[in-house]
């Protein structure tokens, strides 16, 4: 109901603030799946603004896997930030540094091809957990690992 989303966003913003984001990320979840029970897809009047809050935590959190060498889990928090907010500059900035990242372990993959094969098809499929579906690198890795599966 109305109350409870209303207390959700709040108690949400409270959290947030006081850089509890692990709690404030479930809280945040909370209200966008009531404000959508509330009034559909469209989203209601605390809708974007809390979309721009979620977008910014899983920002945070994938920029601190990113810097810790970790650009999967990067991507896992920047593809649900991008599900929430799809316009968040910030994110799209770090799908470009994903980007720059798939390209060099996609190459690593291609050069191993003829050593070892199966490192090659791991490095392909990093890529793949990396980036998007549409992504030309995304759709090269897949098309690699789909080659040297038919091989006998």
């Amino acid at each position: 109901d109305l109350q409870s989303a209303t207390t959700n966003f709040n108690q949400a913003k409270t959290l947030q603030r006081e850089g509890r984001f692990k709690e404030a990320l479930e809280v945040w979840e909370r209200f966008l799946e009531r404000d959508r029970n509330i009034v559909g897809d469209r989203g209601g009047t605390y809708f974007l603004q809390a979309s721009v809050s979620l977008a910014r935590i899983y920002y945070d959190r994938g920029k601190k896997e990113f810097d810790q060498g970790n650009p999967i889990g990067a991507a896992l928090f920047w593809k649900m930030g991008k599900k929430v907010n799809p316009k968040d500059k910030d994110l799209r900035r770090g799908f470009g540094q994903l980007d720059e990242v798939a390209r060099m372990i996609y190459r690593e993959g291609y050069s191993l091809q003829e050593i070892n094969i199966e490192e090659a098809i791991d490095k392909w499929n990093e890529v793949m957990m990396i980036l998007l579906p549409d992504h030309p690198y995304y759709k090269k890795a897949k098309q690699r690992i789909d080659r040297y599966a038919e091989r006998p």
